[in-house]
């Protein structure tokens, strides 16, 4: 298999905007062009609101952005941490067939932790390809 074929470039996310959540900050906002979002997209925040002159101003152009390809924009915080059992919660519910920790410390004991439910826990390994689709 081609390296290539696990990279979508903005074209491919543009075509399949309404099946992938897709990750970007302010910084790759230009490829906002190659994507044309539409109406079945909208952008969710997850930080602090600015607090600093430099924060403000990239928050409007951040905005700026959003309304110019009509974007509606969710601003939810979250500390990024949860209780375990929770997480196994969550897992449960949203019942992935695959799951790649990699956000841990142990992923061996995260791995054993999953173990209860029914999903592939794979541990990634630095170089190796993986689908995601």
């Amino acid at each position: 298999m081609d390296s290539h074929d696990n990279v979508a470039d903005s074209e491919k996310i543009g075509e399949l905007q309404s099946k992938v959540v897709l990750g970007c900050s302010l910084y790759n906002m230009e490829e906002m062009v190659r994507i044309k979002p539409n109406g079945e997209s909208c952008y969710i925040l997850s930080g602090s609101e600015p607090f600093n002159e430099e924060m403000e101003i990239d928050y409007e152009k951040l905005l700026n952005w959003l309304r110019h390809y009509g974007l509606p924009q969710y601003h939810i915080h979250v500390s990024g941490h949860i209780m375990p059992l929770e997480l196994r919660d969550v897992i449960k519910e949203i019942s992935p067939k695959k799951l790649f920790p990699i956000h841990t410390e142990d992923p061996d004991l995260f791995s054993r932790f999953c173990n209860s439910l029914e999903l592939d826990v794979i541990t990634p390994s630095k170089g190796e390809n993986y689908r995601w689709v």
